[in-house]
C-alpha cells in the first residue's frame, strides 16, 4: 500500500492522507476500521480501473507537527509527504524511515 500525505492548510496541523493500492475489499474494510479507531476521519474512498484496487482518503488534526512525524514514521505505509506546491518533501516516512543507530 502506498500513501500520500499533505497539510490541509499552510501553518496548520491538519493532515490528509490518501492510501492507494489496497488489494481486495477485505483489506479495504480492515484498513477503514483501523484508521477510524486511530482517530482519522474518513472523507472519501474509491477504486481503481480494474476494480480490485481500492483507495481511501482520511484526515486528522494532530496537536503538534512532532506528533504527526512520530505517527508517520511509525506507520506501515510506503509514505511520501507533499508540500503546498505539490512537490515531495525529503522527509522519510513510513516504511522508508530508518531510525539512526546510536552508539
Amino acid at each position: 500500500m502506498k500513501a500520500a500525505a499533505w497539510r490541509a492548510e499552510r501553518g496548520s496541523t491538519h493532515y490528509r492522507l490518501q492510501i492507494s493500492d489496497i488489494q481486495g475489499k477485505r483489506n479495504f474494510n480492515r484498513l477503514r476500521k483501523e484508521m477510524t479507531a486511530d482517530g482519522w476521519d474518513i472523507y472519501g474512498d474509491g477504486f481503481g480501473k480494474k476494480g480490485k484496487e481500492f483507495l481511501l482518503l482520511v484526515r486528522r488534526k494532530f496537536p503538534t507537527e512532532e506528533k504527526w512525524l512520530e505517527w508517520a514514521r511509525n506507520s506501515n505505509f510506503n509514505m511520501v509527504e507533499y508540500n503546498h506546491k505539490g512537490k515531495p518533501k525529503r522527509t522519510k516516512l513510513g516504511t522508508n524511515y530508518k531510525p539512526r543507530r546510536v552508539g
